[in-house]
């Protein structure tokens, strides 16, 4: 299936680390940031009335920002790492020139799994808390059933679905 530019796949498997990576949306990023350009170029070269108001430029300027931030959205790639000897699973995004980094340790989490809607499938991690969290911003056609395996595998987390 057309993946739109996006792909997961294991980028390390070892006996003491597993790292998932999900990539780019380049496809999205392209559409999207098409558009925001497409919009704003639109919004500046329309005739004006001399006395335009706030209502009438806000509505250009939200279209753009809809646009960009969508792209911006598209752009961001993750990483999961399951680290054995550091018994944590950490999650790496990168927006722009900033990366953000959330790591949680093995011990406090009952298991990664896949939960399947109509519009694809994410990862999600379920604590022991019973609190459950989604780890995969974009929603994927592919089974991601082997990855959270991993995952699992490499933090010592050995649950039955």
């Amino acid at each position: 299936m057309w993946s739109f530019g996006h792909s997961v796949c294991e980028i390390e498997h070892s006996h003491h680390r597993v790292v998932i990576e999900e990539t780019r949306t380049t496809g999205g990023i392209w559409l999207f940031g098409g558009l925001a350009l497409l919009t704003l170029s639109l919004w500046l070269t329309r005739p004006r009335p001399s006395r335009s108001t706030f209502a009438d430029e806000a509505v250009g300027a939200l279209a753009v920002s809809f646009f960009a931030l969508l792209a911006l959205y598209a752009s961001v790639p993750s990483k999961y790492t399951a680290d054995r000897s550091s018994g944590q699973l950490v999650i790496e995004r990168k927006i722009l020139f900033w990366t953000t980094r959330t790591a949680y340790n093995a011990h406090t989490i009952d298991r990664v799994y896949v939960r399947h809607t109509q519009k694809g499938s994410g990862l999600y991690v379920c604590f022991k808390s019973g609190h459950n969290k989604r780890l995969s911003w974009s929603m994927e056609f592919v089974s991601l059933e082997a990855f959270a395996a991993s995952l699992n595998n490499n933090l010592y987390i050995h649950h039955q679905p």
